[in-house]
């Protein structure tokens, strides 16, 4: 009895599974109309989109050959027109900066100009030769050597020299 009564459970259970499964499992051609619709309902939204994509498109591809045939001259114009101005103030304080090193610098050579010393009480003295005088010991006397002064020279004849300091020299030395 007991074996009989298993086997009755088991056959139970697997007719609500054959039940469940049956009422589960469409027909071949039902699951082939449905696949039919889902097929169309796709192609119907993949046309839309391309048709939108193709005119989103078309419509920056018009933008851009209108900006190419007709470009905004007013921008452009402005543009150039605040870089033309920043470009002026930019070589103005170029030049302004340039002219200041350049005064200075020509300040600089006037305190050094050979003028400039003279001005200030210095002589050159040009030896025989006429180079420039810048010993003593190249001179002996007799020499004949020009004197240029802030305001003309002179010529003169060496009598005697000295190398060892800045006072005068002692007439009948060499």
């Amino acid at each position: 009895h007991r074996l009989m009564q298993a086997w009755q459970r088991l056959t139970g259970q697997r007719e609500q599974r054959l039940d469940l499964a049956t009422r589960l499992l469409r027909p071949p051609s039902l699951q082939q109309a449905e696949r039919a619709a889902r097929v169309e309902r796709l192609a119907r939204r993949f046309a839309v989109a391309g048709a939108a994509t193709s005119a989103m498109r078309r419509t920056r591809l018009e933008a851009l050959a209108a900006a190419l045939r007709a470009p905004d001259l007013r921008l452009r114009e402005a543009r150039l027109g605040s870089a033309a101005r920043a470009l002026g103030a930019a070589f103005g304080t170029r030049l302004d900066a340039a002219a200041a090193r350049l005064a200075h610098a020509g300040a600089a050579l006037d305190l050094v100009s050979p003028q400039a010393v003279l001005a200030r009480g210095f002589a050159i003295v040009t030896g025989p030769e006429g180079a420039i005088v810048r010993d003593a010991g190249a001179l002996s006397a007799g020499d004949e050597v020009s004197v240029a002064l802030s305001s003309g020279g002179f010529a003169a004849t060496v009598l005697n020299t000295r190398t060892d300091g800045m006072s005068a020299p002692e007439q009948g030395t060499d």
